[in-house]
């Protein structure tokens, strides 16, 4: 039964289970207590508090809201509104006969507000005569000339309300331009907002929305097993942080805090199914009872799934966020569900290869209609596919975390057995790819085929290596295929990589790891079925297109071009440029620095920390009680230097002369980068090898991590070095999202 055991201080309360292998829906009302307890705590309370004082300071902040019609961020302000428009002197828009401007959350004033509009009549034969209404009251007409020339209206503090919304209401009889067919209202430049210098009043609305937020942050702080009052210091931080950007520019804040407060109650729903999902499936692999997962490490995956929920749904759902390819997958989802198949075949196909990047090779190569397919019921949803895709596409890479935390626990075994100590290295790699600011970017560019397809690739690893015993079995196999099948028809490019590793971990596994032959030869089958499950389903139709046109124009392209894309000018140009430029501005450089120094470690070079003794059978049983006892406390357990990392501190044995079969896993999915960068240099893959390889790259590299610290316990320096290298990963990773989002591509 699930329990929130206290301390002896009253107020460290811990989230966990009271037993290794009680119910995991017990973690509902061990959720449900903590809540109840949070709410109750004072150090919550005074952090709210302050960070209330705070925001009825930034409030009386004078500083004038510009919105710059036809800008970068203005849209969500507008209604009623053509297109965005650009002259060589300014962007703007036209409005129809009846548009508005919505202001969120500008607190109630106390002294009369001014806004002054840049707009104009446009080529009309008379002046435009503009009705205006301030939340429901009406204004002076505007009269607009021809020439763009400055409007100022004044609206009653009266007018406003508690929730501080300013709606501005036009009504304009249209006509229409000379070559254009729309019926157009007046012409907008920009419209700036003057708060006035007297006390102004914080939004209600916004402020108890804030109050949600902190209340769900502090919530989440206390399920990862921060106490009391660093929790409290960290949602001071965040009301302080919210108020310094409603000073500055406070419809950042305002617009928002409906969403963000949705974000972070989904963030706590994912964390808590995805350990309720994962605690039964690791039991089932073995580790339960004295082997069971000890609880901080279900405390630490816990905190990684909430913080990267909280963060790419957050991101996603900010109203001024831009994704890049979202208009493009949009559209064909709801042709998906409106059963417009004429869009997908050979449509989809060429609309994706532009003529001047493939030169004389554009030829069909099959898209895989499947995230079309999969996400065509979400139209049945009350909600915007605007929003439910990027939502549930984030959501979905949050979860990746935790399938790279079941890939490090199954490859991170010392033994055979499963051993509480596994948690490490699950952890480790759970926490650098979490950490990795490249998987924030599939998000903004909304390439959700893509993320579909190595998210359902992650899943097939994650399930194989960790059933990797039972694969024998036909229920686990026939599981292993169908998911195989799956990430195989879900995207072209993903089913020739995936093909590729699969095949190189079967050979590799027959040469180096001969011990395992008979679940290599399982796996091989595996691939072959859910190939021809592939080829029935969608490819298959295609074959002999492929065969008569695509292969001839590719070979007559390589001799005209050289090579399948007019990307690629050289192999120098490829390095120095193409590559080295993603290296840098994807932030990947220390990522696969910590990748290739955990490789040459893990795959070539690991050796235990310190000689290990043998242990005797009472002593082991002895380790084995304490270490589940600190499982159900919650309290670590200290198992000895070199026998933590099980994929990195295996001794060799005697003669040995085969490979661990986790470690032919690792090779193989590493080996996909180097490979498929060298044939980019030939066919623009958009380097998705990078992101098809990043799982394994977290994995090898933070075991890596892990090792290095362990052998240099003491030394001051190199915990600085540590801390440093995730605190740098941690603000390129916030720092990419936010620049991503709100800036770049604009």
């Amino acid at each position: 039964m699930a329990a929130v055991s206290k301390q002896e201080d009253r107020r460290q309360v811990r989230l966990q289970l009271s037993e290794p292998d009680a119910p995991t829906w017990g973690l509902v009302p061990a959720w449900v207590a903590l809540a109840w307890r949070a709410v109750r705590e004072r150090a919550l309370w005074l952090a709210v508090g302050a960070g209330l004082v705070a925001l009825a300071l930034a409030y009386q902040s004078p500083r004038s809201l510009f919105v710059d019609v036809g800008g970068a961020l203005e849209g969500v302000h507008l209604q009623g509104f053509y297109e965005r428009e650009q002259t060589e002197a300014a962007t703007y828009r036209w409005s129809e006969g009846q548009s508005a401007m919505q202001f969120a959350g500008l607190g109630k004033p106390l002294m009369p507000v001014r806004v002054h509009l840049q707009a104009s009549g446009g080529p009309r034969p008379s002046p435009a005569q503009v009705q205006v209404a301030a939340n429901g009251h009406p204004l002076p007409p505007l009269v607009l000339s021809q020439s763009s020339q400055s409007y100022a209206l004044t609206v009653d503090p009266s007018w406003i309300g508690p929730s501080g919304d300013l709606r501005l209401d036009f009504q304009v009889p249209t006509f229409n331009a000379p070559g254009d067919r729309r019926d157009l209202g007046f012409m907008v430049d920009f419209v700036r907002v003057e708060l006035p210098t007297g006390a102004t009043l914080p939004s209600l609305s916004v402020t108890l929305w804030l109050v949600v937020c902190s209340a769900l942050v502090y919530l989440m702080l206390r399920g990862a097993w921060l106490a009391p009052l660093p929790s409290a210091v960290v949602v001071g931080l965040f009301l302080v942080g919210c108020a310094g950007a409603i000073a500055v520019y406070r419809l950042l804040i305002t617009l928002y805090v409906e969403r963000l407060a949705t974000t972070l109650v989904l963030a706590v729903l994912v964390g808590l199914l995805t350990e309720m999902v994962l605690r039964a499936l690791v039991r089932v692999a073995g580790w339960r009872g004295v082997r069971a997962l000890p609880e901080w490490a279900w405390a630490g995956l816990r905190a990684l799934v909430m913080a990267s929920a909280a963060l790419k749904v957050g991101g996603v759902l900010h109203p001024l966020s831009f994704i890049i390819d979202a208009p493009f997958h949009l559209r064909y989802i709801q042709y998906m569900a409106e059963g417009r198949h004429e869009y997908f075949g050979e449509a989809l196909a060429f609309a994706v290869m532009p003529k001047d990047e493939w030169g004389s090779a554009r030829a069909f190569i099959p898209y895989s209609p499947f995230f079309f397919v999969v996400a065509a019921p979400l139209t049945w949803l009350p909600v915007p596919l605007a929003l439910s895709v990027p939502t549930v596409s984030a959501i979905f890479e949050s979860l990746k975390v935790a399938l790279v935390f079941v890939i490090g626990l199954a490859l991170g075994r010392r033994t055979n057995e499963p051993r509480p100590e596994d948690a490490r290295p699950a952890l480790a790699s759970a926490t650098l790819y979490a950490l990795i600011p490249a998987t924030f970017l599939l998000q903004q560019w909304g390439n959700w085929p893509t993320q579909t397809s190595l998210w359902l690739l992650t899943l097939w690893v994650a399930f194989t290596v960790l059933s990797w015993h039972w694969i024998t079995r036909v229920w686990v196999w026939t599981v292993c295929t169908i998911l195989l099948a799956l990430a195989l028809l879900s995207y072209t490019v993903t089913a020739a990589y995936t093909g590729v590793f699969v095949g190189m971990v079967v050979l590799g596994g027959w040469v180096l790891a001969r011990a395992e032959g008979k679940r290599w030869g399982l796996v091989a089958l595996c691939l072959v079925a859910a190939t021809g499950v592939a080829l029935l389903v969608y490819y298959g139709q295609y074959v002999g297109k492929i065969i008569q046109e695509t292969l001839p124009t590719f070979g007559q392209a390589l001799e005209e071009q050289g090579r399948l894309t007019t990307l690629r000018p050289s192999v120098w140009a490829f390095v120095s440029d193409h590559l080295a430029r993603a290296m840098q501005s994807y932030h990947l450089a220390l990522v696969y620095a910590l990748g290739f120094a955990g490789a040459l470690w893990v795959l070539l070079g690991g050796r235990p920390t310190g000689r290990a003794r043998p242990v005797p059978a009472e002593e082991q049983a002895g380790r084995e009680l304490a270490m589940a006892k600190g499982a159900s406390t919650g309290q670590r357990t200290n198992t000895g230097h070199g026998r933590v990392y099980g994929i990195i501190t295996r001794p060799p044995r005697a003669g040995a002369s085969s490979w661990p079969w986790q470690h032919v896993w690792l090779a193989g999915w590493l080996l996909v980068f180097p490979l498929f960068t060298l044939a980019d240099f030939w066919m623009d893959q958009a380097l998705k090898e990078f992101w098809y390889a990043l799982p394994a790259v977290a994995v090898v590299g933070g075991v890596w991590l892990l090792a290095v610290l362990a052998r240099s316990r003491g030394s001051g320096a190199f915990n600085v070095l540590f801390w440093l290298l995730l605190a740098t990963l941690t603000w390129q990773s916030l720092s990419l999202w936010v620049f991503r989002l709100f800036f770049h591509n604009r």
